[in-house]
């Protein structure tokens, strides 16, 4: 533990016996410097005074204890340069590492607020621990002046940095650390109000912030469903503690924020839920914020693969699964694939093949053949980012409220349904390969089909006719399930 160090400023008011109250302890004295030096015990303490202060009062300090070399003469800070030689001249005096007690009652003109900036550069640039920020109270004709313990107003710069970081940075341990030395504050001091939700929410938050930056949206998920229920705790503690305002401006806004990543997962497939997928893209939009690029081209990239197998109606998180699509995916890409590609897969294909170039990119510090820059990588990443999501809008039923009810009739529709829909009931029959069983009171029907589905249908007849032709197609295809494939390029 460092040296315990007191610092204060002497003005040239003409100073009268009071007794001064610290922590509901009496000290009678004519200076507020004797008093703190009497309660807190420093080992050194420094005392900041222009010359006329030091002419005024140097020997009656003295007489209380105080010693020549206590001194430091500073500029009266009638200009920029005399403020800035002040903050210096502090800085110097604290040592790396140094407790300290920080006493701004005399402090002249604008000292007191130079004293609140020194504390918080030597936090970060000295490591230097307040153990408190004092100002005394002085009514004349009193026989007791309380001395306020204002170290608490330190915490605003603690909170503008650590919401600051929390928003802009997606780094949420700053915040924890404040919100649970709050909480513990207020039972060491034994306050009226003992905190019962803030460490909690603190580490919460964190949590989801950490769970977000290795990107694990399952975590995200099943923590940010979490949100309200440790609510009433929390809003009870920012009610009843004054210096929890700075977070009451920002609570419900956090807590909206991490709703949107909110759904219920009981196992990981339900990531590819409706809700799952909405998430997803809410924590690809936190990463463009935050300038988390390199986990935004991530979930981009496992998102697209997933969705792929949801149109495909297959397991969407089985390993397996996700490298089968991936490697069909990549053969649709280099056009060796074999098969039935679907209408939406070589737009898929494409955001894939770009997002996977550029995470790639990334991954390697650019480290290969005609690597990005910087800004390049950012800003295609914000365009695969909205490409992502128009895809899902486009093609994942019950993201646009037309394509609800689109899917809802394709499945079975009643003729006179058929009017009132036909020309949006034909954009999708044709654009997705949907097929459209139009039923009549009659019991029969018929079945609406796009013409390239229907060419490739006559097309499958008509190599199954032979039974050569189907023994060789399933042998393939059993071949191609389980990997043993060889692949060609065009020339060969």
């Amino acid at each position: 533990m460092g040296k315990l160090l007191a610092i204060s400023f002497l003005g040239t008011t003409s100073y009268e016996v009071t007794t001064y109250i610290i922590d509901k302890k009496h000290y009678q004295e004519r200076y507020i410097q004797k008093a703190i030096n009497d309660h807190y015990k420093p080992e050194k303490h420094f005392i900041f005074a222009t010359t006329f202060a030091m002419e005024k009062h140097r020997q009656g300090m003295i007489d209380c204890g105080f010693q020549v070399q206590d001194f430091v003469p500073i500029p009266d800070g009638k200009s920029e340069s005399e403020l800035w030689d002040l903050f210096g001249k502090v800085v110097k005096q604290v040592p790396e590492g140094s407790r300290l007690v920080v006493d701004v009652t005399h402090g002249f003109r604008i000292q007191p607020m130079v004293a609140l900036a020194v504390v918080v550069f030597l936090r970060f640039q000295k490591n230097v621990r307040v153990e408190a920020i004092r100002y005394g109270l002085f009514e004349k004709g009193s026989e007791t002046n309380e001395v306020l313990d204002i170290t608490s107003f330190l915490d605003i710069i603690d909170w503008t940095f650590g919401i600051r970081r929390l928003i802009e940075k997606g780094d949420g341990s700053d915040l924890a650390d404040i919100l649970k030395n709050l909480h513990g504050r207020s039972y060491k001091n034994n306050e009226l109000h003992k905190a019962k939700g803030l460490t909690n929410f603190g580490s919460y938050v964190n949590g989801i912030m950490q769970s977000l930056s290795v990107v694990r949206p399952l975590e995200v998920m099943q923590q940010a469903s979490r949100a309200r229920t440790m609510t009433d705790e929390l809003k009870l503690d920012l009610q009843m503690m004054p210096h929890t305002q700075p977070l009451q401006l920002f609570a419900e806004e956090i807590l909206q924020k991490l709703d949107e990543y909110a759904a219920p997962v009981s196992d990981i497939s339900a990531i590819y839920s409706k809700q799952g997928i909405q998430a997803q893209l809410a924590m690809i939009d936190h990463y463009l914020e935050v300038n988390q690029y390199q986990q935004a081209l991530t979930l981009i990239n496992e998102l697209l693969i997933g969705l792929a197998l949801v149109l495909h109606s297959e397991e969407t998180v089985k390993p397996n699964k996700r490298k089968q699509m991936s490697d069909r995916l990549h053969a649709i890409r280099k056009d060796i694939f074999i098969g039935k590609i679907e209408q939406w897969e070589p737009e898929i294909v494409e955001i894939i093949k770009l997002s996977s170039d550029y995470r790639n990119d990334v991954n390697h510090a650019g480290m290969r053949d005609d690597p990005k820059s910087a800004g390049a990588i950012i800003k295609q990443t914000s365009q695969l980012a909205e490409k992502t999501r128009r895809f899902v809008e486009k093609h994942i039923p019950g993201f646009e409220q037309d394509q609800v009810v689109i899917s809802k009739l394709l499945k079975n529709i009643k003729i006179i349904e058929l009017r009132d829909h036909l020309p949006e009931m034909l954009d999708q029959v044709e654009q997705n390969n949907e097929t459209l069983v139009i039923e009549r009171d009659s019991g029969e029907g018929a079945v609406l089909i796009s013409k390239k589905e229907y060419n490739s249908l006559m097309e499958t007849v008509h190599l199954l006719k032979s039974r050569a032709n189907a023994t060789r197609l399933y042998e393939s295809l059993q071949q191609m399930e389980s990997g043993e494939v060889h692949r060609i390029s065009r020339n060969e």
